[in-house]
């Protein structure tokens, strides 16, 4: 290729990313992927262009293809240390979440509760007795008190705080594994599907330690539409730095959400 055309090239390949930049800016998130995609083909060796696809594709829940994108871009010579670790973990997730509605609806899973008082169930990776779980055990006691049935989702705990519970008649349903795991808590979609299926929460609220806490659980709940409140009990530029790779996944369940309280 001559060096005149190949300048056109990459010309025309910059046109077609600040169109990209445009419709996504404007949320035409399909448009944007599509000027992207023309964009990678005038432009084939592009790398960063693979990765704005990839977080696109991400957002539009096409996550195969997203897969197949950060792939393309190791091996193209992408050196940024989120992508095996991202690569992995979409993998890992994709499956189950691909069948997440398929799954509730076999499991005959609604929003609406069989019991006659509205159904609150709170979804946490905070099962101590100090700090956040502090806050979750006082509003979930308050909501018993003013009539709601209230449910408790978290790794298994014996103290003080859940004999309090459980004696107001809040039930405990007790997670398969510690979800201070976060390779666990981002990967156990179906268990979620299950849980929600059977308990059939009027609402769900997430009580997340921090803003990556109970990552699968919230997008099967986002997912599935069903009605949720986001609690995040802290915020830190350290763990902010250490879950970088995942944070693009929180202003889809955000926006999701009936309300963000931090």
């Amino acid at each position: 290729m001559s060096k005149g055309c190949y300048t056109l090239t990459c010309e025309q390949a910059d046109k077609q990313y600040r169109l990209a930049a445009f419709w996504q800016a404007k949320g035409r998130l399909y448009r944007a992927i599509a000027s992207y995609q023309q964009a990678i083909q005038l432009q084939p060796n592009f790398v960063p262009g693979y990765l704005r696809l990839g977080h696109l594709l991400e957002e539009t829940e096409q996550i195969d293809q997203a897969v197949n994108l950060y792939k393309q871009a190791v091996g193209l010579g992408a050196t940024e240390a989120w992508l095996p670790e991202q690569i992995e973990y979409l993998s890992l997730n994709f499956a189950d979440l691909s069948q997440v509605k398929e799954t509730f609806e076999r499991l005959g899973g609604c929003i609406r509760s069989p019991d006659e008082r509205p159904h609150i169930l709170l979804y946490t990776n905070c099962s101590r007795t100090y700090g956040a779980e502090q806050v979750s055990h006082v509003l979930m006691c308050h909501l018993v008190n003013i009539g709601y049935r209230v449910s408790y989702v978290q790794g298994f705990a014996k103290h003080h705080l859940v004999d309090e519970r459980e004696a107001l008649g809040i039930e405990h349903i007790w997670l398969q594994k510690d979800p201070h795991d976060f390779v666990y808590s981002a990967t156990n979609a179906v268990e979620a599907t299950r849980i929600f299926a059977k308990a059939r929460p009027d609402l769900i609220i997430f009580s997340n330690g921090e803003p990556v806490s109970n990552l699968a659980a919230r997008q099967v709940a986002t997912r599935l539409q069903l009605p949720f409140i986001e609690i995040v009990h802290c915020l830190n530029v350290e763990w902010a730095e250490k879950f970088a790779a995942y944070l693009r996944f929180l202003p889809r369940i955000y926006r999701a959400a009936a309300a963000v309280v931090c």
